[in-house]
């Protein structure tokens, strides 16, 4: 176990670090939006902090219709630094945020130290983009919330309500999301408001709400108005949540690192994971050594995990097996999503996760480690049909 923690601290440091996470957002970032000093082209981890500070001082002018043209401040500096150590990039309408505990810390201390700052709105969605790229989204819920109370109306503010929702969602708190979608109901909640209202209702049970309003909204005039990769997503969604309550597929293979077979037959009777995994996945690579921790714990009560590696390379997943450190069946045909069981199962991402009670019925898909811990319990508890 703690060969398995020290393992997951430096992976994931590293993981996190080289990534970063994006927050997609609605509408593109203006040409004033990019003035400062030196050359307006150059991301923000390319300036020093005196130049980052003079572009985000444009950033506010811009947006307030103010001029602000001052030297830069302390507090200006100050932020600035903090920018430059979150790695805070920013690509037309992107933002990219590390997930640097310590600087998020530092953050949170700005806020306090100049709760007037003319900063604030960006401090305080970079302190909501920054638990969502580590992939903690209860405290990004927490802090997309807060943003939202004071900035309900800024550029950012319809993807911050997005992430809201599916904050709470991805934190398996989907009566929340619900409630947050609700709320905006009136306003533009970018165009995946209905997919992501879909998603919320499925991991509430209400699976039969969820299809129907997902197949409604496929054939009304304001899907056939968005893009073809929005309409795809929407297929998948449905497909995933039509698999829910359904027998999953029968198959057999040989693990790679034992070369034992491995059944739907031989896994009934125990409540069973198959987790769709890549080395360069970094939720994959957050979430899978917390799963081998509840593998540990219910393993003896009935349940099994099979590891479906989704890597064409296969030294790379043997270094990511040493880091999960878990001693199931592990998968790999190096096909990807082409594979027997990617096929299936319709996998077409990663991470991509499917529950499977004792009988053998599907009971939820492609859901996160929060509803996964939650939902193992409650399924080892019921009992098998003969």
């Amino acid at each position: 176990m703690f060969r398995r923690i020290l393992f997951i601290v430096s992976a994931v440091t590293l993981l996190v670090a080289l990534a970063g996470c994006s927050d997609s957002e609605t509408s593109s970032t203006s040409a004033s939006a990019q003035q400062g000093e030196g050359d307006a082209s150059q991301p923000s981890w390319a300036l020093t902090p005196d130049q980052i500070a003079e572009r985000e001082n444009a950033n506010t002018a811009a947006q307030s219709g103010s001029n602000l043209g001052a030297p830069a401040s302390e507090e200006d500096r100050e932020f600035a630094r903090i920018r430059s150590d979150l790695q805070v990039k920013e690509q037309a309408h992107l933002i990219f945020v590390s997930a640097n505990k310590a600087s998020l810390d530092r953050l949170d201390a700005f806020l306090v130290k100049y709760p007037e700052s003319r900063h604030r709105e960006m401090a305080m969605y970079m302190a909501a983009v920054g638990p969502w790229s580590s992939y903690n989204y209860g405290e990004a819920a927490r802090r997309y919330g807060a943003y939202l109370e004071e900035f309900p109306n800024m550029t950012r503010s319809s993807l911050a309500r997005m992430r809201h929702a599916q904050s709470f969602i991805r934190s398996d708190q989907p009566d929340l999301a619900l409630k947050v979608l609700d709320a905006y109901k009136q306003s533009n909640l970018a165009f995946q408001r209905e997919l992501v209202r879909a998603e919320a209702l499925a991991l509430a049970g209400r699976v039969d709400e969820a299809k129907s309003l997902l197949r409604s909204w496929m054939v009304s005039p304001e899907a056939q108005a968005q893009q073809e990769r929005t309409r795809f997503e929407a297929r998948k969604l449905l497909e995933r949540i039509e698999a829910v309550s359904v027998p999953a597929p029968n198959f057999e293979t040989y693990a790679y690192n034992n070369g034992e077979v491995v059944s739907m037959e031989k896994l009934k009777g125990n409540v069973v994971l198959v987790d769709f995994w890549k080395s360069t996945c970094n939720p994959c690579m957050t979430e899978l050594p917390k799963i081998a921790d509840l593998y540990d714990r219910y393993k003896a009560d009935g349940f099994e995990v099979l590891a479906v590696n989704m890597d064409t390379d296969i030294n790379s997943m043997e270094v990511a097996m040493e880091i999960i450190g878990a001693d199931w069946p592990v998968h790999h045909d190096g096909l990807v999503y082409e594979g027997e069981l990617a096929q299936l199962f319709r996998v077409n991402r990663c991470p991509h996760t499917v529950l499977i009670d004792r009988n053998g019925i599907i009971r939820a898909v492609d859901i996160r480690f929060n509803t996964i811990e939650r939902m193992v319990p409650q399924l080892l508890n019921e009992s098998a049909s003969n």
